[in-house]
């Protein structure tokens, strides 16, 4: 069987010392998350998704003015604190999205990695330290 596999990166790859620190203060994590889905399963999901995109968000589809097909929100502007207390409807996509992916027999995954190496030891170049293996 063949499976498809979203992937994303979530933090951030640079250094971290602390958010108090004037220079490396973005996220104290990187990591990549992302679904699996059975290459047969791929095209109802997308359909499925797209639809109840289109419904969460669209008022700001609207006010963009581009196509749903090619809008886009950041996860991390619509998944805050602040949005997931103040809109239930956004809680209940989020089930009904973990709902689906499972019903069609897909899953779910992450992995990231806290930031502990000092400032110096920090070589993008050659990837987190836990992949150079």
């Amino acid at each position: 069987m063949t499976y498809f596999a979203y992937l994303d990166e979530f933090g951030h790859i640079g250094p971290y010392v602390s958010r108090e620190d004037p220079k490396y203060h973005q996220s104290p994590v990187f990591g990549l998350a992302g679904l699996v889905l059975s290459s047969k399963r791929v095209r109802e999901f997308g359909t499925w998704f797209f639809k109840r995109k289109c419904q969460l968000l669209q008022w700001e589809i609207d006010r963009d003015g581009k196509h749903p097909a090619q809008w886009e929100k950041k996860g991390s502007s619509l998944y805050t604190v602040r949005n997931v207390r103040k809109y239930p409807e956004l809680r209940r996509f989020t089930n009904r999205l973990f709902d689906q992916i499972n019903e069609i027999s897909g899953f779910v995954f992450y992995v990231g990695m806290r930031k502990t190496e000092p400032l110096d030891a920090h070589r993008p170049d050659k990837g987190p330290s836990i992949l150079n293996y």
